[in-house]
C-alpha cells in the first residue's frame, strides 16, 4: 500500500516535470530560433543576471519548507504565512540589490529593461509556497494540474509573440505574466482542495524567527548554487558578448532540462529518506546505495545518449545558427551525473541535519567554478565553461564529502552504490 502510494505520487511529480520539460524545450527552442543567437543571448543574459540574486527572493525556503510542513503538520498556518512574508521581503531586497548593481555596470538599455522586468516577476513567487504544501501532502496531481494550466497559457502567449514578430523585450514581459498566471493557478487548486485559517495563526513572530534560523544556511547555499550555475554565462557575456551567451545557453538549456528527473523523484522520496535516517545504519546505508545506484546509472545513460547525438539534437531543436552549441552540449551534458548525485546527497545531508556541510561544499564548488571559468574561457572558449561546470560539480557533489568526517559515510554510499544490487521496492517505502 505505502509502496504503491509513493510510486504513484512520484509518477505525478515526474509527469509534472516532464510536461514542464516538453514545454521548455519545444517553446524555448521556437523562441531561440525566432530571436537568433544574439537576441536569445540577450534574453538569457537577463535571466542569468537575475538568477544570480534569486536566492534572496526564495530565502533558502525551498529546501526546508517540505521538511517543516511534514514534521509540524499542526503548525501549517504559521509555516506557510511566515514563508509567504519572508519571500515577499526577500524579493524586495533582491530588487533593491539588482537596481543598485545595474548602476555600477554598463549594460545597454534593452538588457537593463529585461533584467528589471524579470526581477519584478519574483514578487509572485511568494505563492509558490503552495507548491511545497502540495509536496508535503504528497499531492503530485495538484502540482501537475497547476503546472499544466499555467504552462498552456504561457506557451500560447509566447507563440503569439513569435507569430506577430514581437521584439525581445516582449518576451521579458511574458515572463512577468507567467509568474502571475502560475500564482493564480496554484491559488485556485489550493482553495479548491484545502482550507487554512490565517486568523488562527499564533506566535507569528516566533515562527518567522525560527524559519529564518533554519533557512539561512540554505539562503547562502542557494546563492552559491545560483552563482556557480550561472556565473559561467555572466563571464561569457563580459568576455565574449551576447552572441556567445546565446550559443552556450542553447546547450545549457538542453543539459539542465534533465534535472527534472531527480527533482521530481526526490520530491516524492524525501519523506522516505527522512524516515530512513531513524533506521539502523546498515539499513539506511543500503537504502541510500539503492537510490544512488538508480540515479547514477540513469544519469550516465542520459549523458551518453545526448553526448553522442548532440549534433542531431542541436540542429533539429535550435537550427543551424546554433552550430557552436554542439560541442558544448556533448561536453556539458556529463555534468548531469554529478548534478544527480548532488541532489540526492543534499537531501541526505538535510535529513541528517548536516546541512552546514552542504553550504561549505557548495562554497568550495562555486570558488572552483569561478576560477576555472576565468582560466579556461579565454584559452579554449565556450568549451572551457563546459569543462569548468563538470569539474566544479564533481568536487562540490562528490569529492568534497570525503574531506569531512561526518560526511564520509555519504561519500562511501555513493562510491559503493554501483557495486550493490538495488532494492527498488524499498526506495519508496516509509514506515
Amino acid at each position: 500500500m505505502k509502496i504503491n502510494y509513493h510510486y504513484k505520487n512520484s509518477a505525478w511529480f515526474l509527469s509534472e516535470r516532464a510536461f514542464r520539460l516538453f514545454s521548455s524545450i519545444v517553446v524555448g527552442a521556437w523562441i531561440a530560433r525566432y530571436l537568433g543567437p544574439y537576441d536569445f543571448g540577450l534574453l538569457s543574459s537577463a535571466q542569468n543576471y537575475v538568477a544570480l540574486f534569486s536566492s534572496l527572493s526564495s530565502m533558502g525556503l525551498e529546501t526546508i519548507l517540505v521538511r517543516e510542513l511534514i514534521k509540524y503538520k499542526y503548525k501549517t498556518n504559521e509555516i506557510m504565512l511566515s514563508s509567504f512574508i519572508l519571500i515577499l521581503s526577500g524579493t524586495a531586497l533582491m530588487n533593491a540589490v539588482i537596481f543598485i548593481s545595474l548602476m555600477l555596470v554598463n549594460y545597454d538599455s534593452t538588457l537593463e529593461a529585461l533584467i528589471m522586468v524579470i526581477s519584478l516577476s519574483y514578487f509572485f513567487h511568494a505563492f509558490y509556497v503552495i507548491d511545497y504544501y502540495f509536496q508535503s501532502k504528497a499531492k503530485g496531481n495538484l502540482v501537475l494540474f497547476s503546472t499544466i494550466t499555467s504552462l498552456i497559457i504561457s506557451s500560447a502567449l509566447k507563440i503569439i509573440l513569435i507569430i506577430i514578430s514581437a521584439p525581445v523585450i516582449m518576451f521579458g514581459l511574458v515572463i512577468f505574466f507567467d509568474s502571475i498566471v502560475a500564482s493564480i493557478s496554484y491559488t485556485y487548486f489550493f482553495k479548491k482542495n484545502f482550507i487554512l485559517y490565517p486568523k488562527k495563526v499564533a506566535q507569528l513572530k516566533k515562527y518567522l524567527a525560527y524559519i529564518i534560523k533554519e533557512s539561512w544556511p540554505y539562503l547562502i547555499s542557494g546563492f552559491l548554487i545560483c552563482f556557480y550555475m550561472k556565473i559561467d554565462q555572466v563571464i561569457i557575456l563580459h568576455l565574449l558578448g551576447n552572441y556567445s551567451v546565446g550559443q552556450y545557453s542553447a546547450a545549457a538549456r538542453i543539459s539542465e532540462a534533465f534535472n527534472f528527473i531527480p527533482l521530481a523523484i526526490l520530491s516524492a522520496l524525501f519523506p522516505s529518506i527522512q524516515s530512513a535516517v531513524k533506521f539502523p545504519r546498515g539499513l539506511y546505508d543500503n537504502k541510500m546505495k539503492s537510490i544512488y545506484f538508480v540515479f547514477i546509472l540513469s544519469s550516465i545513460m542520459i549523458s551518453l545518449v545526448i553526448s553522442l547525438n548532440a549534433d542531431f539534437i542541436i540542429s533539429n531543436v535550435f537550427g543551424d545558427s546554433y552550430k557552436d552549441s554542439i560541442s558544448i552540449l556533448s561536453i556539458r551534458i556529463w555534468s548531469c551525473v554529478f548534478v544527480f548525485i548532488g541532489l540526492v546527497s543534499s537531501r541526505s545531508l538535510l535529513a541528517e541535519n548536516l546541512q552546514v556541510y552542504a553550504l561549505i561544499n557548495t562554497f568550495l564548488g562555486a570558488a572552483i567554478n569561478f576560477i576555472l571559468n576565468i582560466i579556461l574561457i579565454p584559452k579554449i572558449g565556450l568549451n572551457g565553461a563546459a569543462f569548468a561546470t563538470i569539474l566544479s560539480f564533481a568536487f562540490a557533489s562528490y569529492f568534497s564529502l570525503l574531506i569531512w568526517k561526518k560526511t564520509r559515510h555519504i561519500f562511501f554510499q555513493i562510491t559503493f552504490s554501483l557495486f550493490s544490487l538495488p532494492n527498488i521496492p524499498a526506495l519508496a517505502y516509509r514506515k
